[in-house]
């Protein structure tokens, strides 16, 4: 019988094998990363210049292991919440830090839109039991909604008010059944 699978150079052979094909194995998940964060900030880039809503923004995309950190500024608060939703949405994506900052192109006062936000919800039936304030051009809405799409409904047309840097909902939801 002649298996030198047992014999000690057998095994420093084997050994040895197993070495070289982790270190390998651990040099080439660095690029893989690499191409893979790539890609994902590629996506994300392309998904941008295609959107309209982000035209003229000034906003940076950086992605390492499938993390993906956005700064820069936008004019209004809606185009941050867009940036956040196209980067959560691009397959690769792990985790977003929305670091954007909302800055109006023009001063507007807390009560111009507070005005604003009502008018907005004047304009929907749906919204007449809802109240709104405005501080520091952070709105803050208070009421009970038929649903969630209620919300978020409302939160968009809110956040596409020139001047409102970020909306805040407390609310009721009721249960339809």
């Amino acid at each position: 019988m002649n298996d030198n699978s047992f014999s000690p150079t057998g095994t420093s052979a084997a050994i040895s094998f197993r070495l070289v094909l982790g270190l390998l194995a651990c040099i080439a998940v660095g690029p893989a990363f690499a191409a893979t964060d790539a890609a994902l900030q590629a996506r994300i880039e392309f998904q941008v210049q295609h959107e309209p809503r982000l035209d003229g923004t000034d906003v940076s995309v950086i992605t390492d292991d499938g993390n993906v950190v956005l700064t820069g500024q936008v004019r209004l608060l809606s185009q941050k919440m867009l940036y956040g939703q196209i980067a959560w949405q691009t397959r690769g994506t792990i985790d977003v830090d929305n670091e954007i900052r909302v800055i109006p192109a023009t001063a507007v006062s807390d009560q111009k839109l507070e005005e604003a936000i009502l008018r907005l919800l004047q304009q929907h039936e749906r919204f007449q039991s809802i109240d709104a304030a405005v501080k520091d051009g952070i709105a803050t809405i208070h009421g009970t909604f038929a649903g969630a799409a209620d919300v978020l409904f409302l939160k968009w047309r809110i956040a596409e008010i020139e001047g409102v840097i970020r909306v805040l909902i407390e609310s009721q939801i009721i249960a339809q059944r």
